[in-house]
């Protein structure tokens, strides 16, 4: 999707403030609400999540209306905006109705667990013209900005990323993080990231194999994800790659290094530095620290307010290649490291 010519009947001016509903009001809903709050021109004005006193509570004194079911909200006053942060597999039916009243929206990753679902998202969002954002942060970064400026008509031989976190150590998040039921696991919850990243960077991948193991904290109720796991993959321009994650790590770590014929280069999120070697020479670059999240949302609500898809660097449709990608590795782990095909078994 370019330029859009939006169905909706609202036409926001610059310098009119721009009304944002936000659904779910957990981790991620509770940072948008903040980032919205950030930006000048733009106004929360409806918090929607089943649990009303958790909406009420985010909503406090903000002046923004509390709903306890989107299409209640859509009904009162269609916001200009909304952001979804529910639960992956609860967000097919929001955005459906979201897009059918024409009013742009952003959607937090993975967009969904079934590429079903993401068929049926996209359809709506095609038919309605609305300007949509799939909430891959990093791709807003000046990390990914320079790594792309570096390897620009390079070609790429390999790709290795990694991601490690505490989950399993010291189970500082959510429970349903680690089930595969609600979130789809470490794999669709943070490594995705990675794997978007590389895709960002190099394109798109064509087949993929995984294999995983839970072994340090197998006894951890009510959690049915890997603990581990190593995923080897190809892309479609021939370059190989493959991606490591750990949740039984207490130092986090998001990375992508690419290696080259006389170059490499790695992207280091969690310290902000880029590091390589390029013809001989040697790079070490550190960037400062950025609220990424509030970058990709003030990005959202400019293309709503301008009707400009193109400035958003993560469509819907783009996320739905990512998890494509990742659900062709769950399904890999299931069958011990089977190769699958993106294209055609990512379902």
């Amino acid at each position: 999707m370019g330029n859009l010519e939006s169905t909706s009947s609202q036409n926001i001016n610059e310098g009119e403030i721009l009304n944002v509903g936000i659904v779910g009001c957990g981790l991620m809903g509770k940072r948008h609400f903040a980032s919205c709050q950030q930006l000048p021109g733009v106004k929360v004005s409806a918090v929607i999540d089943p649990y009303v006193e958790r909406a009420q509570e985010l909503a406090g004194d903000s002046g923004a209306r509390v709903f306890s079911d989107i299409g209640d909200a859509l009904s009162a006053e269609p916001p200009d905006a909304v952001v979804i942060a529910t639960p992956p597999g609860h967000r097919r039916e929001v955005v459906e109705q979201v897009a059918s009243v024409g009013v742009g929206l952003f959607g937090e990753k993975p967009i969904a667990l079934d590429m079903g679902s993401v068929q049926a998202m996209c359809e709506a969002i095609d038919e309605a013209s609305v300007v949509n954002s799939a909430g891959f942060h990093l791709r807003y970064s000046p990390l990914a900005r320079e790594a792309q400026e570096l390897i620009a008509g390079r070609k790429v031989a390999h790709v290795r990323s990694v991601t490690t976190t505490s989950y399993y150590v010291a189970q500082d998040m959510p429970l349903w993080y680690l089930q595969r039921q609600h979130s789809g696991g470490p794999l669709l919850e943070q490594s995705i990231h990675m794997i978007d990243m590389a895709r960002y960077l190099v394109g798109d991948i064509s087949n993929i194999s995984a294999i995983g193991c839970r072994e340090q904290k197998s006894h951890l109720p009510g959690a049915d994800s890997e603990e581990s796991m190593v995923l080897a993959f190809r892309f479609e321009c021939g370059a190989l790659g493959s991606h490591i994650d750990s949740c039984s790590m207490s130092e986090f770590n998001w990375e992508v290094q690419m290696f080259g014929e006389d170059w490499r280069l790695r992207v280091d999120f969690a310290r902000n530095r880029l590091s390589g070697w390029f013809e001989g020479n040697s790079l070490e670059k550190d960037l400062a620290k950025g609220d990424y999240h509030l970058i990709e949302m003030e990005a959202f609500v400019n293309a709503v307010r301008q009707k400009r898809q193109e400035v958003i660097l993560s469509s819907f449709f783009d996320a739905g290649a990512t998890l494509s990608t990742v659900l062709a590795a769950r399904n890999s782990l299931d069958s011990e490291g089977e190769w699958y095909d993106v294209s055609t078994r990512g379902e």
